[in-house]
């Protein structure tokens, strides 16, 4: 058994002294020298990185915007760009109650037939359907008064906006 208890422990020995010597030489300058890493390199193969760098050129294009000294406007073209942002907004305004008018005719339509179809599964036919009627009739009543109270709050909004830069362009000439 001394034997064997020998051999252990010269094999022991012999693989502590093969995995010692497998080591990296602590000593080397290639070792101590500076590492470097080209993160910018590493940034830009970033699956991520075209969306990093539109935002980051967004970033840059409202900071120049914002920092860029600006050169003072005269009172002509002032008024030329609120006459241009006036158009916009009527544009703006026209598209706007164009798709909410198709889209309470599409409601209208809907609302009309869901009664309609809920009073024939009731079994009401005739004086029912004169009651869907009524009630679709009241329901556009009510919202051709709730966009009509819209479009003059609307418009009260616009024109005292439209005051406010006339007094601030007033002010400026």
């Amino acid at each position: 058994m001394s034997k064997m208890r020998l051999r252990s422990k010269i094999a022991a020995c012999a693989a502590l002294a093969a995995l010692a010597g497998c080591g990296p030489n602590v000593h080397s300058s290639a070792v101590r020298g500076t590492g470097y890493v080209r993160v910018d390199d590493i940034v830009k193969h970033h699956p991520l990185y075209p969306q990093l760098s539109q935002i980051d050129d967004a970033i840059a294009a409202i900071n120049l915007a914002s920092v860029a000294p600006h050169v003072p406007l005269s009172a002509s073209q002032i008024a030329a760009q609120t006459g241009q942002l006036n158009r916009e907004l009527r544009d703006a305004q026209l598209r706007a109650n164009k798709i909410l008018a198709q889209k309470q005719r599409d409601y209208t339509q809907r609302e009309s037939q869901a009664v309609s179809a809920a009073l024939a599964a009731a079994g009401i036919h005739g004086s029912g359907a004169l009651a869907g009627q009524q009630m679709s009739g009241a329901s556009a009543q009510q919202l051709q008064q709730a966009t009509q109270a819209a479009n003059a709050d609307l418009m009260a909004y616009q024109q005292n906006v439209i005051a406010q830069n006339n007094a601030a362009s007033s002010s400026v000439e």
